[in-house]
């Protein structure tokens, strides 16, 4: 039997503030039955017959009333967005929250620490210098010169072995293709690799649902989407959507809000998500994994090597 009853992903955007409207921003949904179809945004976009785009703010809201129209009907919602659920070694150490739980990280990130002079979770253009500052280390950078300077930050990444700078699971390969996820200290918002910025907001936005009880994230909450911690609940879950979308399927963000949609669903129906969210990893590697996440999509095959 499937083990959901609606699917729901999003492209994401780390651009502009928090209430700006992102043209990039796609939201995606279906049933188990029904085509993967575009959610839009607001009165406006009916009124018109023309798509509204999401900011990252109208984003949180849709996704939170899609989840509770869902229980209402009494249905349960595999929902997911494409960017970081964790950061690697490197920014939890400098930030302090390396020993942390993962709930426990995401909210002190979310706060701050106004006595080190960490900042809150903010926008990249603002957080990013401050981060460094606080840390002692030019840790975020960005490859494009303007954003750089803009930000206040450097051009180049530190030094750092493979372990420390990526996530386990940004370092093993996909279940299909070959592309490979980056890491999360570049940011600028454009560009092949940039994707440290969409991380830092959405970071954001999920510290802002952990005290909803009717979620549960995998695997923070256990390595078997069928455990018991699951059971009954809406399940958040980490995409990448070049994981899901087909070979010759262009790349743009409406094909990949689609297709993770579909390839899940699909799963699902398929009895084969369990084969996609279930990972067993070594018992060295536990907790690591507990506090970093894993990526729907990519191999946790590789964790043996």
């Amino acid at each position: 039997m499937p083990l959901f009853d609606r699917y729901l992903f999003a492209d994401y955007s780390g651009g502009g503030e928090n209430h700006h409207a992102q043209g990039n921003i796609r939201l995606y949904r279906c049933t188990l039955d029904g085509e993967p179809e575009r959610v839009v945004n607001s009165v406006k976009a009916r009124q018109t017959d023309l798509p509204q785009n999401f900011s990252r703010d109208s984003l949180f809201v849709r996704v939170r009333q899609e989840l509770d129209e869902a229980a209402d009907a009494g249905h349960r919602v595999l929902f997911g967005f494409d960017h970081q659920y964790a950061w690697p070694p490197h920014l939890r150490r400098l930030a302090g929250v390396a020993d942390c739980s993962w709930r426990e990280a995401l909210l002190l990130l979310d706060s701050g620490d106004f006595q080190r002079g960490l900042p809150p979770l903010d926008i990249p253009r603002r957080y990013c210098a401050t981060y460094n500052h606080a840390c002692g280390a030019d840790v975020f950078w960005s490859p494009l010169n303007g954003i750089a300077k803009k930000y206040g930050i450097p051009r180049k990444p530190l030094h750092l072995p493979a372990a420390e700078r990526f996530r386990l699971t940004e370092l093993v390969a996909p279940v299909q293709g070959r592309s490979r996820p980056k890491a999360a200290d570049a940011v600028g918002g454009q560009g092949a690799g940039i994707v440290g910025g969409q991380t830092i907001c959405g970071l954001h936005q999920i510290a802002r649902m952990l005290g909803d009880p009717a979620i549960a994230w995998w695997p923070f909450d256990g390595f078997d989407i069928q455990a018991e911690a699951f059971a009954g609940k809406h399940v958040g879950i980490e995409i990448y959507p070049s994981a899901f979308r087909p070979a010759h399927v262009a790349r743009d963000d409406d094909a990949d809000a689609y297709h993770s949609c579909l390839y899940l669903r699909d799963a699902d129906r398929a009895d084969e998500l369990r084969d996609l969210a279930v990972i067993a990893p070594p018992t060295d590697l536990r907790d690591r994994i507990r506090k970093e996440g894993w990526i729907v999509g990519m191999d946790p095959g590789g964790l043996v090597d």
